[in-house]
């Protein structure tokens, strides 16, 4: 196909442009004048201000014509298409040997991109933080592969001698289950989620999530993580600004740094009564939560563990041992609102929560034993099973008695004001903590 160039002032930084295949503007620079080869480079300065980014699917030219010469095209240069958002899919050409410093950096929405068999250099950063891509094709014919090149890839499929791996790709000749990667085929690790998944079961088997397994999901509106998890990694959830409420299994005793960053539709947690430590801006910038009970088991909050948390109204602390705050733990989090605490504990926590004006003491927020009967949450409601003339009583997480009465049917109904973490009480039992999603 011929590609009609136009020239351009020296003053720019490419020689002339094109049009593609696929009708998008690019832009090139002439390797040398004795050689009739060009790279794909941005048209100004390392970057596309001023100029329209291309978007959609794109095909790049195997040759141009500039000035009654046709140039083939054998390299894409440096940020060529940095933050190019509205790419969804590149066809490279087979005339291109090299793929420089950050040429696809940030094209967050790329979900497609073929790489030839005749590349063989692939340098810093050069697919970095394509969150979106399904899989990347890397042939074995490239043989040197640059720092970071694949940063926050989901999955890298690559069999040659490059050294580096995994160059920060999330998941390197992994295996896939629906919308899920993992490790290897025995789906004991899970390292990476389709960018577009609206939800998420983990399945049972699975004991570790990997960093960043989820980053940036921007759809993930509902998880579900398993019994046999124990070790959830760094900034595992951040920026899934879809996810609205997640319970963790109680076999998980950290909440690492930036877990649930930046998720800013996160209204409903449960910790569960394992965790010991929440970490480093683990839940920064979670606007959207307004209530969060923190387990008694939890004995250190991380540095800026819940910044930014603009829409907390109450917090509950079981722990009868104020846990050990870091650096502004609470920044930006109104210091009126209410704390409720274990009955007894209030000066301690004034000493060590001294950030906050009101605290509450009640008795009724200390951990509580499970019941043995069928108590469960259902119909946006509290369902108790199998229990007839027992008194039932129904808390908030406050220790407020919400509601109480004779059971008199096998099958027992109530409604609850809204999603939250309830405790339920059956006769003269030990109380069980339900937690109401809808």
């Amino acid at each position: 196909m011929v590609f009609v160039a136009l020239a351009v002032t020296s003053a720019m930084a490419y020689q002339f442009s094109a049009v593609a295949p696929t009708g998008q503007t690019l832009y090139f620079i002439i390797l040398s004048p004795n050689v009739y080869e060009c790279g794909v480079y941005p048209p100004g300065n390392s970057n596309w201000e001023g100029y329209e980014t291309p978007t959609g699917e794109l095909v790049i030219p195997d040759s141009v014509q500039y000035q009654g010469h046709s140039y083939a095209v054998s390299h894409i240069g440096a940020a060529a298409f940095y933050g190019c958002d509205g790419l969804t899919s590149v066809t490279i050409p087979s005339t291109v040997t090299r793929i420089n410093n950050s040429a696809f950096y940030r094209c967050r929405s790329m979900e497609q991109i073929s790489v030839p068999s005749t590349v063989t250099v692939i340098e810093d950063e050069a697919f970095g933080y394509c969150i979106n891509l399904t899989e990347l094709v890397i042939p074995s014919s490239v043989d040197s592969i640059g720092y970071s090149a694949f940063n926050l890839v989901r999955n890298l499929i690559y069999s040659g001698i490059a050294e580096g791996s995994p160059w920060d790709a999330l998941t390197v000749n992994g295996y896939r289950e629906g919308s899920l990667y993992y490790s290897d085929a025995t789906m004991t690790t899970l390292t990476g989620c389709i960018g577009s998944a609206e939800s998420a079961a983990v399945p049972e088997g699975v004991s570790a999530i990997g960093d960043f397994a989820f980053i940036e999901c921007a759809s993930l509106a509902s998880v579900t993580l398993p019994s046999t998890l124990s070790d959830l990694g760094n900034s595992v959830f951040g920026n899934c600004t879809s996810l609205t409420s997640i319970a963790i299994p109680s076999s998980v005793s950290i909440l690492k740094n930036g877990v649930f960053k930046g998720c800013s539709s996160l209204a409903m947690v449960d910790m569960g009564g394992s965790i010991t430590e929440i970490g480093n801006l683990a839940f920064g910038d979670c606007v959207g939560l307004a209530k969060v009970t923190i387990p008694a088991s939890v004995t250190k909050i991380g540095n800026f563990c819940f910044r930014g948390c603009t829409g907390l109204t109450e917090i509950t602390s079981k722990a009868q041992v104020p846990p050990m705050v870091g650096t502004m733990a609470f920044d930006n989090v109104d210091r009126t609102i209410p704390v409720y605490i274990p009955s007894g504990t209030l000066s301690a926590y004034q000493t060590s929560w001294g950030y906050f004006d009101h605290f509450v003491e009640t008795s009724a927020i200390s951990d509580v034993a499970s019941f043995n009967g069928s108590i469960e949450a259902s119909q946006g409601g509290i369902v108790v099973k199998n229990a007839v003339g027992e008194c039932v009583r129904v808390y908030d997480i406050t220790g407020r008695l919400c509601h109480q009465e004779r059971i008199d049917s096998e099958l027992w109904h109530c409604r609850v004001s809204g999603r939250g973490c309830y405790l339920v009480q059956v006769g003269t039992t030990p109380a069980q903590k339900v937690v109401v999603f809808e």
